[in-house]
C-alpha cells in the first residue's frame, strides 16, 4: 500500500462523525451442559466487501 493511500484512509477515517462499524463480541456459542455450539465466519476484503460466509452447529 501507498503511502498516499495510508495518507487518505487517515484522513477519511479522522473526520467527525465517521462510524466505526467494527466487530461486536457474539453471545456464547458453546453450551457445556448439553454439548452443543455452532461457529460462524465472514471474510472480507480490504473495503469491508463480503468475500465468503460458513457456519455450523454441533448439536450432541
Amino acid at each position: 500500500m501507498s503511502i498516499a493511500m495510508l495518507a487518505i484512509n487517515y484522513k477519511v477515517a479522522s473526520k467527525k462523525g465517521t462510524s466505526k462499524l467494527g466487530w461486536k463480541k457474539p453471545s456464547e456459542g458453546f453450551d457445556v451442559d448439553s454439548g452443543s455450539g455452532s461457529t460462524g465466519v465472514v471474510l472480507r476484503d480490504a473495503y469491508g466487501s463480503c468475500i465468503a460466509t460458513a457456519q455450523n452447529s454441533n448439536k450432541s
